[in-house]
């Protein structure tokens, strides 16, 4: 049997490299990386192959909290990873948080920050090492996260080291600074600061929190904005110089309105994105007064055009907090790559009574690929699905106010009472042959064209009305595939659903669960509980889709 300590130095280095690397990606508490320091203490040999090899220190974290804790000088830590990291190209992530706020409450540093920390023994070394020591090694840095707390100077006063050199290979800058903070600024952006002289390589940049936005670049490919206020000149500006830009995250971020509301866009005013892929949108913690609900204007990102757009992800605080998705998602019409989307916290309605956040989605183009949906406490109307379906049962059909006599046909279900705990009609048999979701007397519904490619549901929810929707949706889309499940979804279908069967027409019915005694009759049918394990809609849901469970 082959032993680690007969493997060869090429094959441990490389497994070395594999573990450093997952270790350094994975970790979130910005823990110091201790690995090489341990394995060069096995043996000798591992000694010699860890110091010797460069690779291996190129991952360099400078926690000062952590180091304090180990009682490591910040400076000593700092020279023996970048001088042990040799000539290979290196990443650096700062954790800087003032050491006399350490260990106090929300309350407190909320107190403190309002006398403006600007000098701090912690900010002076943090100026020092960027001085003295990292920008010897400037040609070297690909990747730069800097992530801090408490400090009221601003980015190009924390990093004016940087100002007057060259990063020729960065490709990733990280900065974030986790405030405390009492308000939101509605002042706009610092347009543009210069930090690097030059950075050509640049494709990624995150800014949470800076107030600034650092000069972009023609390759940039990400761009993520966090607690920062945009006017439309400074959209505008960066749009136009990333014209490959592929990631756009704008969290926290308020928009200036620009136009009056309109689903259509000349082409004057339309602003083209070909190269946007993925789309995430957080309003979560703006003032709800400057969503743009009431407001009869639109944000400028409704004039973007978007034909290779496939993800989009839009939040809400929720709880009363109303968004108008088209006021602030791109022109639905050029959405013609549109593949996964989910929602957080959105309802159909908002505060203005005359609009529907459904009617963004009648705008998709019928032929959208549209795979997967993630939806997070949001109304289930929100996706304009009208099943418009008349309800039969025992061999009857009923439509409003009619008495109509017809064979039985597996159409899909009815639903009664929508949001409300009477009967809901799921299923018709446990042997049901999906078809479309119209029936065959009535043209094609819309929604129904959109969702011709759906693959994959997931589903967070406390509300059995909305997982008795999700039955209704796999009774009549054969084709998804895969169904996901929060704990508190999962623990509401167990708890809170039950089948009923139709006597008569041997069809199965689906009831949200009341308290006290169970409905046996609907429409004049007998009704008999089926019998089986309290957890058959489960089951029925675990027979038709693979079902998985959030954690």
């Amino acid at each position: 049997m082959t032993t680690i300590e007969s493997l060869t130095a090429e094959i441990i280095i490389q497994i070395l490299k594999t573990t450093l690397q997952l270790e350094y990606y994975r970790q979130n508490d910005l823990k110091l990386p201790s690995n090489p320091l341990h394995l060069s203490k096995v043996s000798r040999r591992w000694r010699d192959i860890v110091l010797g090899t460069p690779a291996l220190f190129s991952n360099i974290i400078i926690s000062f909290k952590e180091l304090r804790a180990q009682n490591r000088c910040i400076r000593k830590w700092t020279m023996f990873w970048l001088e042990r990291s040799g000539t290979h190209p290196i990443n650096i992530t700062f954790h800087l948080f003032p050491q006399e706020l350490e260990g106090k409450s929300s309350f407190h540093l909320l107190n403190q920050l309002d006398r403006a920390i600007e000098s701090t023994p912690d900010l002076d070394i943090f100026l020092d090492l960027l001085k003295n020591h990292i920008i010897p090694h400037i040609d070297r840095l690909q990747r730069f996260l800097l992530h801090y707390n408490g400090f009221t100077s601003s980015i190009s006063s924390l990093l004016s080291p940087f100002m007057h050199a060259d990063a020729p290979i960065l490709e990733e800058l990280d900065v974030r600074a986790h405030r405390y903070t009492k308000g939101f600024s509605l002042s706009p952006a610092t347009p543009f600061l210069p930090l690097f002289r030059t950075a050509p390589k640049l494709r990624s940049l995150i800014m949470h929190g800076a107030g600034t936005l650092l000069p972009l670049t023609e390759r940039l490919r990400k761009l993520d904005l966090c607690h920062v206020a945009l006017n439309d000149a400074l959209f505008l500006q960066f749009v136009s110089d990333c014209p490959v830009l592929e990631t756009l995250a704008l969290s926290h971020v308020i928009f200036t309105y620009s136009k009056p509301s309109s689903m259509d866009l000349s082409a004057s005013e339309a602003i083209s994105m070909n190269s946007l892929r993925s789309l995430s949108l957080d309003f979560s913690y703006i003032d709800w007064r400057f969503l743009p609900d009431t407001d009869p204007h639109k944000h400028i990102l409704t004039s973007v055009l978007a034909p290779n757009l496939e993800n989009i992800e839009v939040s809400t605080r929720g709880s009363g907090h109303y968004i108008n998705l088209a006021n602030v998602l791109p022109n639905p019409s050029s959405l013609t790559s549109l593949r996964r989307i989910k929602f957080v916290r959105i309802s159909k309605e908002t505060d203005a009574g005359h609009m529907d956040n459904s009617r963004w989605f009648s705008a998709l183009p019928g032929s959208v690929p549209l795979e997967e949906i993630h939806l997070v406490d949001s109304s289930r109307d929100i996706l304009g699905i009208d099943f418009q379906i008349q309800d039969l049962i025992g061999g009857h059909q009923r439509a409003e106010g009619q008495n109509i006599q017809t064979p039985y046909l597996p159409i899909p279900p009815y639903c009664f009472t929508p949001r409300s705990r009477e009967v809901h009609r799921a299923v018709m048999s446990r042997n049901y042959n999906p078809i479309h979701l119209f029936n065959q007397s009535s043209l094609p519904l819309p929604t129904e064209l959109k969702f011709k490619d759906l693959k994959s549901l997931t589903i967070e929810t406390s509300l059995a009305e909305d997982i008795v929707w999700l039955c209704r949706i796999l009774t009549v889309k054969p084709n998804i595939q895969s169904v996901s499940l929060s704990k508190s979804t999962l623990s509401t279908l167990r708890s809170g659903l039950v089948l009923l069967k139709d006597v008569e027409s041997n069809g199965w019915f689906i009831k949200v669960q009341q308290h006290g005694n169970l409905a046996r009759y609907m429409f004049g049918r007998q009704m008999v509980e089926e019998e089986g394990t309290p957890n058959d809609v489960e089951k029925w849901l675990k027979d038709r889709v693979k079902v998985e469970i959030i954690e």
